[in-house]
């Protein structure tokens, strides 16, 4: 995201009065026209997303040539670069980067219309202020956890129900089509799209709606983190389970069967964050590869190793972010503060001492 994008969106505002002066001294005659495209703005900037007229605006807002525009929504498809990443359950997923001309386009339709449709508070990924974390403290306290996973998220996020988000925004059809083709690759929401973390979170809106309402009638509690489901409660039977698996279906989802899964007792994990105790906290065998990695780092510092000549050149980097993340989990945890902040002098340390050898090379 270039700064310039994300200040602008941020301080995004429509000036109504500034839209009515620009067409009363352009058009004169017809008035009934100008009153259409005035409640346009009117509804739009209602919503706090700006008005786009047509495909020559849309255009010009992306900072493209109209010929430009017409080649990404032609044919997107010869945009993106796919390739696979393994998956830690085994097999692997893929993913489809745009070129970075789309890449910029699908930031400026994210940070000025995505992020200002609504999202519901069940769904916790790809949400400011939101992570995994807030997603595992949901479930805090309940006696069971059930685990559904959705089978190729993204790629059931069809071309249609793209277009009827904007189309649901104020947009008029071919705007509309237009937005949701720069959006989308080979009919779906592409897995490395700018546009595809927030598109999906406000596609699901209905469903998380839908999903938590049931949940709440039956004492149950229900978090999504992407495509990740997670429902908690006292008792959670196979009825409810079917039932769920039906609101998916009949929105043009599956569930993967093999990842659904009941958790019972104390040992209770959520989005990789432990509950069982009754606090958020790293899985213990997640928390043990982290602190190893802490003393071989500390170790290496101690003995003043280079940093540029170690057979990891990022291992104190990948560090750093491992107890970053568990400090994230555990903001409570002193021990992990003090680990932080020992490898981080040390570090400065190291680097104040190799600065004139360096400097002399």
């Amino acid at each position: 995201m270039t700064d310039s994008i994300r200040s602008a969106a941020s301080s995004y505002e429509l000036d109504i009065e500034l839209w009515s002066s620009f067409y009363s001294k352009r058009v004169e005659r017809n008035k009934q026209l100008v009153a259409g495209y005035l409640k346009f703005i009117a509804e739009m900037a209602d919503r706090g997303i700006p008005p786009i007229f047509e495909g020559h605006h849309l255009a010009k807002l992306l900072g493209l040539s109209l010929a430009e525009l017409s080649r990404f929504t032609a044919n997107p498809e010869k945009q993106y670069r796919t390739f696979e990443i393994p998956k830690r359950s085994g097999g692997a997923r893929e993913i489809s980067t745009p070129s970075p001309e789309l890449l910029e386009c699908q930031r400026w339709i994210d940070w000025y219309i995505l992020r200002r449709l609504p999202v519901h508070d069940c769904a916790h990924g790809y949400v400011t202020g939101r992570s995994n974390r807030s997603n595992a403290v949901t479930h805090i306290g309940s006696r069971q956890v059930l685990h559904l996973d959705i089978r190729d998220f993204f790629g059931s996020i069809k071309f249609r129900r793209v277009i009827s988000i904007f189309l649901k925004s104020g947009y008029p059809r071919n705007v509309a089509f237009l937005l949701a083709r720069l959006c989308t690759q080979g009919g779906c929401v592409p897995q490395g799209g700018a546009s595809s973390p927030q598109l999906s979170n406000v596609v699901m809106y209905d469903l998380d709606l839908e999903i938590a309402e049931f949940c709440k009638s039956n004492g149950l509690i229900y978090s999504r983190y992407v495509d990740d489901i997670a429902i908690s409660g006292d008792l959670i039977r196979t009825t409810h389970i079917a039932e769920i698996s039906r609101i998916l279906l009949e929105s043009g989802f599956l569930l993967n069967e093999k990842k659904t899964s009941l958790q019972r007792g104390r040992k209770k994990i959520v989005t990789g964050v432990s509950i069982g105790s009754g606090n958020p906290k790293v899985p213990r065998q997640m928390r043990r590869h982290f602190k190893n990695q802490a003393f071989i780092a500390l170790k290496n510092l101690e003995h003043g190793e280079q940093i540029d000549e170690m057979s990891d050149p990022i291992h104190f980097e990948r560090c750093l972010g491992q107890l970053s993340y568990w400090s994230m989990i555990e903001p409570e945890n002193e021990k992990v503060a003090k680990l932080i902040d020992e490898i981080k002098n040390r570090l400065s340390d190291l680097e104040a001492r190799l600065r004139p050898s360096r400097a002399t090379r």
